[in-house]
């Protein structure tokens, strides 16, 4: 039987970064940590404070939060045709959970912590179009246009948003133009939810840029790896698919 769309992805992803990619080190504000990772899980985290023994590498829940902000904003900048430069402000509206861990990176100095500010990733997505993990670098980190743009974003809680989480997650930002104009956007079924799901393109996009960050894979090598997913029903043997 032929593979959906979300089997693929699963699929399509697991294989590609056939070699482990480095986790991230460890927030010292660490709370309201997610479901355990899978070992290629190139954002996954561990958090000490969850008592696992041994540590157990997670999720970091407080990072998706921005992401979703992030979705948010491109959906509104693309339905009304802005520009990052159109705009003077955005205001996040988050959960607790996501002020508490993601509210303190108020001037981001790092690579690291540029992942944990609300701002920057705001910023990369208006200026970028996308914020993946080759995007947070150290001349990100000085470039004008950036920062700039970090300097416009503020998070607010949202009770909506804040009483629906963890059970649902919202992405929710308003921003203010330079002509005076203001829109809201909210995204209550983020990009490849069930209900919201990534289309082929975008599949294979996501698996060629995570297979290429620090070199998982290089593109000839994920290409036959995402034909074989695609074909993966007329496979009659998959014990060298790794190989």
């Amino acid at each position: 039987m032929p593979l959906d769309d979300q089997s693929a992805h699963r699929y399509c992803i697991a294989c590609a970064l056939n070699r482990r990619i480095p986790d991230l080190s460890v927030p010292e504000n660490g709370e309201l940590w997610g479901r355990p990772a899978p070992d290629w899980l190139p954002w996954a985290m561990v958090f000490p404070q969850d008592g696992s023994v041994p540590p157990l590498a997670r999720h970091p829940s407080q990072i998706y939060e921005a992401a979703l902000e992030g979705l948010a904003l491109l959906a509104l900048m693309q339905a009304h045709k802005l520009k990052a430069d159109d705009i003077t402000s955005v205001t996040a509206h988050v959960h607790q959970g996501a002020i508490d861990v993601l509210g303190p990176v108020t001037d981001p100095q790092t690579i690291h912590q540029s992942k944990f500010s609300m701002g920057f990733v705001l910023a990369l997505i208006a200026n970028l179009g996308r914020a993946s993990l080759a995007d947070f670098t150290t001349d990100a980190l000085k470039e004008k246009n950036l920062r700039a743009f970090h300097d416009k974003v503020k998070m607010t809680l949202d009770p909506v948003v804040d009483g629906a989480y963890p059970k649902r997650w919202f992405g929710h930002v308003s921003v203010v133009t330079r002509d005076g104009r203001t829109f809201d956007q909210r995204i209550e079924s983020p990009k490849g939810d069930p209900d919201n799901a990534l289309t082929r393109a975008e599949l294979e996009d996501k698996a060629m840029r995570l297979a290429s960050y620090t070199n998982g894979a290089n593109a000839a090598e994920t290409k036959k790896i995402i034909a074989r997913i695609w074909a993966l029903h007329d496979e009659k043997d998959v014990a060298d698919f790794l190989r």
